[in-house]
């Protein structure tokens, strides 16, 4: 069952932290919205390529194949035009094999982990040494 697809995108500059949130089944409308509002979130930040993120995607399911290749898109233009995009991203998953699949190939790169609990996934994202040896 496809719930209503929505977003939100809090940061914190003093963190140099931006946390996303994604659920329900996105539409080409929200991304638009969502492509947007990221950009403006991104240019608060302080210092571009080290940024902390969290991606709670644990209630989004999987998307559409077209959906999955414009957060990519999304995700590449980052990390092509701020160079080393950030310190690190944690995403938050539910366990499913098939949604961890689609995850790894939005992420794209490395210095992404996956996590389960946003406890692990916050103290991973803060910690120095766990950051720097991240594998995607």
């Amino acid at each position: 069952m496809s719930s209503k697809p929505s977003y939100s995108i809090d940061s914190d500059p003093r963190k140099n932290f931006m946390r996303l949130n994604f659920s329900g089944h996105m539409d080409h409308a929200t991304v638009d919205r969502f492509e947007r509002d990221m950009a403006a979130a991104f240019d608060r930040m302080p210092a571009k390529g080290d940024c902390r993120f969290l991606s709670d995607i644990r209630y989004a399911g999987v998307q559409s194949r077209d959906i999955t290749e414009r957060l990519q898109a999304i995700m590449a233009q980052y990390v092509i035009h701020f160079g080393s995009l950030s310190r690190g991203i944690a995403m938050l998953v539910s366990g499913s094999s098939l949604e961890m699949l689609q995850a790894r190939r939005v992420a794209g790169r490395g210095g992404t982990a996956f996590f389960l609990t946003e406890e692990e996934a916050i103290a991973w994202l803060f910690d120095e040494t766990a950051s720097a040896l991240a594998t995607g």
